[in-house]
Parts: structure tokens; C-alpha cells; sequence
């Protein structure tokens, strides 16, 4: 379990992989990218590996991850990258790889 109030950034976007199916990420950032801390705590979570339907219910995955985004992003004081609307799925933002989203996003280069 983990507290809200921990979360300083909600980061989300879809990843357009080339050889797989797209994906929808989010990032629970327990530090935020802007901050002087050299490593960033998050916690990550894929569409492939995590289904929001257990926890608001539904038929439609990409309707419960929408919801549920408005629901963390509500209940918390996280900022939303790469902007509030995005953040929700209005549209998601789409990268053509993880490391092009940490870059623009969040600013972790390799």
C-alpha cells in the first residue's frame, strides 16, 4: 500500500512499441524530476502488466485507466506530467520508446 501523500508526480503516456502492442504508462514518482535528488523513486506500472478494471470496475480498459488516473490525480497533490489533461488519457501523450518519454518528460537522460 502506499500513501498518496508520498506522490509527487503522476507521469503518463502511451508507449507505441514497435514490435508489440501499445502500451499506457504511468509513473508514480516519489520524487520529483525538477528536485536535487540524484536517483528517482517510482513506482511504474504498465497497461500489459496492470488492469484498473479490479479497482473501478467496467468493461473497457482504457475507460478504467481514465478513471482511475482521475481518481489518483484527485485524492493526491502529485503534479501531472505532461499536463493535466494528458496525465487523464485526454489524449495520452505517445512516445516511440520509454527512454524518448523519460527525456522529454521527465528529463532522465542515459
Amino acid at each position: 500500500m502506499i500513501d498518496l501523500a508520498t506522490v509527487q508526480v503522476i507521469a503518463v503516456c502511451g508507449i507505441a512499441r514497435a514490435a508489440q502492442k501499445p502500451v499506457v504508462l504511468v509513473d508514480l514518482l516519489l520524487d520529483s524530476p525538477w528536485g536535487d535528488r540524484p536517483k528517482l523513486r517510482v513506482i511504474r506500472m504498465t497497461s500489459d502488466t496492470f488492469d484498473p478494471r479490479l479497482l473501478v470496475g467496467g468493461d473497457d480498459g482504457m475507460t478504467a485507466f481514465q478513471i482511475w488516473l482521475d481518481r489518483l490525480l484527485e485524492t493526491s497533490d502529485a503534479v501531472p506530467l505532461p499536463d493535466p489533461d494528458s496525465a487523464r488519457g485526454k489524449p495520452f501523450q505517445s512516445f516511440s520508446t520509454i527512454d524518448a518519454y523519460e527525456k522529454e518528460v521527465l528529463g532522465i537522460t542515459t
